[in-house]
């Protein structure tokens, strides 16, 4: 850890060797970095250096983490994917996350994160800066709320140390080109060595396991489903519960059998979107039921994991605000009563209680951590309003709100263990895990197949959730040259100042839910698109930020994939394969 005191560059026992020469009684610090130490020897420069002259803030320091005013800071890692918990494996730091300097408009500088008017703490890596991304987009912006204490240090002509806050130098840093993330060929041999839980299985169900784990699918994965994710296209859906459905018009995931032939040779990244406990609605990923051993061991003995579940749910549902689906699970604890809604009660109550105690805006590794909690758990960014909207739900909104959160309880996901269509309604039915029902509309699920959203340039894209609250007036209000739509098979985000659209109107149903988004050009020719997209032109610092991907790559997604396979555009050979999205054609409304 580099320690910047304001007018010094250098790390902490560098100044111990400037400013206290006389440094600890037989040791000659000026060969020695305070971190290659003893523990007694750092305790013994700690009680002798306690704080520093220039302002008495400095406290403690032990060569990995230090104590300013009261608060804690550990050193970031280098690790982005340790606290993202649909995680597979972590990806490695690319020759670029391994640069300890980043080119900006104003020349190569330092980042560093500001502690106070006197200290900040260096990054030894840019990759460290995954720590700031506490909403998994893949982005440092402004929607983290720690990357405003983030700063740009260098010097000017004359050698004056000149400090810039990144946020307002840069606009936001796009972390993904940090990382190298290279999906998993299947090996049958790695799943049968000894110790492995599932090397008795047969070699499809292995290779089931490694593909329902999204082993084989790219570094989109590990980010929010919005950065990757498009409406599926009605036909592929359609398709795909015929294909793999049984008698009742259930798709059973606890089935090994229909397991192994959905996961046969392709992942399946899939998402939907729910409303959440702000109001706003976003993109929930899906999690799946992998433990193929229990799904033999079950079928051996003649039960069903989902016809307990389903009848389960069937039998409780409809209990009120106050109602706790409590399951007995044959498969934990003898028929022990769980009770998954009071284990989420206790994870987030406990969160609230770390937050009240902790100053979470002081740019710390731990204050990161926390935020990035409050959003797996909720869904929601953390700021004070969406804290006081899980205090509230928490004291007065019951199971209710609960629902409205994250299908992440802090412990595991809660898994989709069968699908059912209905599809004269158009509408999905998802069972969970814990036995709980939701309803979607079939336009509401999406899926992605690993590969980050691109526009036909290469700059990042992600579906624009909040565009969906807004009014008319805002959403024309809006630059159009930085928000996209999808209006052709191939899945194309494309500007709409490009598409040539002047307006946008807002369909809906009825009873208000809404229906679509209604583009209009100069010609007065009308689209309809479900999603609009941020485009985001954030600066990477003078590196390279382009996601490209191999021009031959095959679909890494469970679903069938209709696209242009003879197609030279840039963005066929940059982003192969596209998700499936509905088509969209000039259509006359009256609106």
């Amino acid at each position: 850890m580099q320690i910047a005191i304001k007018g010094l560059t250098n790390d902490y026992a560098q100044y111990i060797r400037d400013k206290m020469s006389e440094g600890i009684k037989g040791k000659d610090l000026h060969a020695e970095s305070l971190r290659q130490l003893s523990n007694a020897e750092v305790q013994e420069a700690n009680a002798k250096f306690k704080s520093l002259p220039s302002n008495g803030t400095f406290e403690r320091y032990d060569g990995v983490s230090l104590t300013i005013d009261g608060a804690h800071y550990k050193f970031p890692g280098t690790s982005l994917f340790s606290r993202y918990y649909n995680s597979i494996k972590h990806p490695e730091v690319s020759e670029m996350g391994k640069r300890n300097t980043i080119d900006t408009p104003f020349g190569e500088m330092r980042v560093a994160l500001k502690i106070n008017d006197n200290v900040s703490i260096y990054l030894d890596q840019l990759s460290q800066l995954a720590s700031f991304d506490v909403n998994a987009d893949g982005f440092v912006g402004k929607s983290d709320i720690n990357a405003k204490n983030l700063v740009l240090v260098g010097y000017d002509e004359d050698g004056k140390e000149i400090e810039i806050n990144l946020l307002e130098a840069l606009g936001g840093i796009d972390i993904t080109q940090f990382f190298e993330y290279k999906p998993n060929a299947f090996q049958s041999d790695y799943y049968s060595e000894v110790g492995s839980p599932i090397r008795f299985e047969s070699e499809a169900a292995r290779r089931a396991y490694h593909n329902a784990s999204k082993y084989n699918m790219g570094i989109a994965t590990e980010f929010r489903p919005e950065e990757s994710h498009q409406q599926l296209k009605k036909e592929n859906v359609i398709d795909f519960f015929k294909s793999y459905a049984d008698k009742s018009g259930w798709i059973d995931f606890t089935n090994l059998d229909t397991f192994s032939r959905v996961f046969a040779e392709k992942g399946l990244d899939l998402s939907y979107r729910k409303t959440g406990a702000d109001g706003s609605t976003r993109l929930e990923r899906i999690n799946f039921y992998t433990n193929i051993k229990e799904m033999r061991e079950t079928e051996e003995k003649g039960e069903r994991f989902l016809a307990w579940e389903y009848q389960a749910a069937k039998a409780l549902r409809g209990g009120g605000d106050d109602f706790v689906f409590k399951s007995k699970n044959p498969f934990k604890n003898n028929y022990k009563i769980s009770d998954s809604y009071n284990t989420l009660r206790e994870n987030l109550n406990e969160l609230v209680k770390t937050i009240e105690s902790i100053d979470i805006g002081n740019g710390s590794y731990y204050s990161n951590y926390i935020a990035n909690k409050f959003y797996q758990l909720t869904g929601m960014n953390f700021s004070e309003s969406n804290f006081a909207i899980l205090k509230e739900g928490l004291q007065n909104g019951g199971t209710e709100f609960l629902d409205k959160l994250s299908d992440f309880n802090g412990d595991f996901f809660n898994v989709v263990v069968g699908m059912q269509l209905d599809e004269e309604s158009s509408k999905i039915t998802m069972l969970f895990g814990t036995g709980k029902e939701v309803t979607i509309a079939i336009e509401d699920l999406y899926s992605g197949n690993g590969e980050l959203t691109v526009d036909e340039n290469g700059n990042r894209a992600s579906v624009m959730n909040e565009a969906r609250e807004m009014s008319e007036e805002e959403l024309n209000d809006l630059d159009f040259s930085q928000v996209g739509a999808v209006l052709d098979e191939r899945g194309t985000v494309v500007s709409l100042k490009e598409l040539g659209i002047t307006a946008i109107q807002k369909a809906t149903y009825g009873d208000g839910r809404f229906l679509s988004f209604i583009l209009t050009n100069a010609d007065g020719v009308k689209f309809t698109t479900q999603d609009l997209f941020n485009m985001s032109f954030i600066s990477s610092g003078g590196l390279d930020s382009r996601h490209q991907s191999d021009s031959n790559a095959e679909s890494k997604s469970a679903f069938a994939n209709v696209e242009d396979k003879n197609s030279n555009s840039t963005t066929s050979r940059m982003r192969k394969p596209h998700p499936i999205v509905f088509p969209t054609s000039p259509v006359d409304l009256h609106i």
